[in-house]
């Protein structure tokens, strides 16, 4: 798996980043998805990673702004 971040998206914690989600991600996405005719969004399931003993998931940061 590749996952290709926008410099952006990097934060201290954990808890800042599920604050971030919450409370920049969420209403950006909840707005765009109203924009294009649907009823919105919502935070139903988070992923996080803790260890890849595989080492089969590698991140890309690119820096730039990908996403919200």
């Amino acid at each position: 798996m590749i996952l290709a971040i926008g410099h952006q998206k990097l934060v201290t914690d954990l808890n800042e980043g599920l604050r971030r989600v919450r409370e920049y991600s969420l209403p950006k996405e909840y707005a765009r998805m109203q924009d294009g005719g649907y009823p919105g969004s919502m935070l139903a399931k988070t992923l996080i990673i803790h260890l890849d003993p595989t080492a089969r998931i590698n991140v890309i940061l690119v820096p730039e702004t990908l996403g919200f």
